[in-house]
């Protein structure tokens, strides 16, 4: 929305946009994905609460396109699922799978290097064999927090 002067809101289930010459559109609430304002529209508060409890995000922007910021529900967020994704941290499931993501990237990382070296003829020895290091030390790593530390703990 940038129109100027131009009200956001809601009413019978349905979002309307009342321009400042009067005249109203009004649109399914159901059919709204997102809403995103630009400059002097405003919306009213029923309309942030309804969109909040739907999950509908509204992004601001100047008139000039900079972005503002974003009002988005965190109603979609699953606690339960949350708790049981922290039950996993350490787990030996999270470990192995650690393992596996860190083992991987360091692997596409050598192929990256090592094609560098070869189309740009500068020596990256000294960093393949550090990677090289770090994928042999993965066997060592027995907590989640182990992967984060410098060189996987030289």
């Amino acid at each position: 929305m940038n129109e100027n002067g131009a009200v956001i809101g809601v009413e019978a289930n349905r979002c309307f946009v009342k321009y400042s010459d009067g005249m109203k559109r009004m649109v399914p609430i159901e059919t709204l994905e997102s809403i995103t304002i630009m400059e002097h529209a405003q919306i009213t508060t029923q309309c942030v609460q309804e969109c909040l409890k739907r999950g509908i995000p509204i992004t601001y922007f100047s008139k000039g396109g900079s972005y503002f910021g974003r009002l988005q529900s965190t109603g979609h967020i699953n606690a339960e699922r949350q708790r049981k994704q922290a039950a996993l941290y350490d787990s030996d499931f999270a470990v192995e799978l650690s393992r596996q993501i860190v083992s991987g990237k360091l692997k596409n990382q050598i192929v990256v290097l090592r094609r560098y070296e070869k189309s740009k003829g500068i020596d990256v020895g000294e960093q393949l064999k550090m990677m090289r290091i770090c994928r042999e030390k993965l066997s060592s790593c027995h907590t989640v927090s182990a992967f984060r530390n410098p060189l996987l703990r030289r």
